[in-house]
């Protein structure tokens, strides 16, 4: 109720008494009174009127003060639903913000259970690798103090003095089967038996080499090759990559640490106007040939090929000069590069 109309309220209830004072007739009977009964009678209806009026305004006053008491009660609720409303707002805000942080927890959560995952495969191979290593480490000790003879194993295109050698070898002989132990430069060690010059790896050799090996190398050609005779070797001398050394650029001969499928790439770059025969040889025999020539006396040409090989362990692939007095472009415009697609112990395509 607005300030005007509790104003105005109390003179309407006077006056609606009024009213009804006026419209309701009283029966005066002047034969039966004279003018003072008359007089007395009216005051004392004046007066119970009056009475009234005051009960009214009583009544009046009572309702205003209910009518302020429930407007500051409404007042005091209006208050208290804006408080709430306010901190229901508060709470959404931090119902999304936790939501937030807990779809940020569940990510991180969902990683590290991956990367648990991963951690467990990696923890059994290492310590299936540290088994096999043991393993290994007793087996030779036992095998070295059964059998003293040592001598170091040769290879063929090798040279004896060679101080970067791929890797160091011991063997132990004995009568019919011959075990070696090889430590490489990467870290890895191997034993294995020969019998009649054919492996016969064991167990523990078969484990170790279970597609653990990583070999790879990259090596480009720093001086021009000029007049090399036949059969001579290409060295390319600037080594890139040589994961596992497995590739000797003093000979330029990449020997196969492991058995297993390789691809190699090489990239030839004749002299101008020259051409040039060369082959990709194994173990001293002819792989493939190829060719490079340059054209119109005054251009430069190169020759690329890829090859995809199964090599046994201690397989030797070099690339060789067909025709004396021949060349190719160094400068790094000629390279030579290879890789372990996949270890194998047996040749797959060897049936029976």
């Amino acid at each position: 109720m607005s300030v005007k109309e509790r104003t105005m309220l109390p003179a309407i209830i006077l006056l609606l008494a009024y009213n009804f004072c006026c419209t309701h007739a009283y029966t005066f009977l002047p034969d039966q009174m004279d003018g003072t009964d008359l007089l007395l009678e009216l005051l004392k209806r004046m007066d119970a009127k009056d009475k009234e009026i005051n009960e009214l305004r009583g009544s009046i006053k009572t309702a205003m003060t209910q009518i302020d008491t429930q407007d500051l009660t409404i007042d005091e609720l209006r208050k208290k639903v804006f408080e709430h409303e306010h901190a229901i707002s508060v709470m959404e805000q931090n119902q999304k913000r936790q939501d937030a942080n807990v779809n940020k927890l569940n990510k991180v959560v969902k990683y590290m259970q991956v990367e648990n995952v991963q951690l467990r495969k990696l923890y059994s191979k290492c310590g299936r690798k540290i088994q096999t290593l043991h393993l290994l480490i007793k087996n030779g000790i036992k095998k070295t103090k059964t059998s003293p003879t040592l001598s170091q194993e040769e290879t063929a295109n090798y040279i004896k003095d060679d101080k970067n050698a791929i890797n160091d070898k011991v063997e132990i002989r004995s009568n019919k089967f011959e075990s070696s132990i090889t430590a490489t430069h990467d870290g890895g060690i191997a034993i294995g038996k020969t019998h009649k010059g054919r492996d016969v790896n064991s167990q523990a050799d078969v484990k170790r080499h279970a597609g653990t090996d990583l070999v790879a190398f990259f090596a480009t050609l720093t001086n021009h090759a000029t007049n090399l005779s036949v059969g001579q070797n290409l060295k390319f001398d600037n080594i890139i990559t040589n994961v596992g050394s497995a590739y000797n650029q003093h000979v330029g001969a990449f020997h196969a640490p492991v058995s297993g499928v390789y691809v190699f790439m090489s990239t030839l770059m004749s002299y101008d106007g020259q051409s040039g025969h060369f082959q990709l040889v194994r173990n001293g025999n002819i792989v493939c040939f190829m060719f490079v020539a340059g054209s119109s006396g005054v251009f430069s040409d190169t020759s690329g090929s890829s090859y995809v090989l199964y090599l046994n362990k201690g397989d030797v692939i070099t690339i060789q000069n067909m025709q004396s007095g021949k060349g190719v472009l160094g400068t790094r415009f000629s390279f030579f590069s290879g890789f372990l697609l996949k270890e194998i112990e047996q040749d797959p395509s060897i049936v029976g």
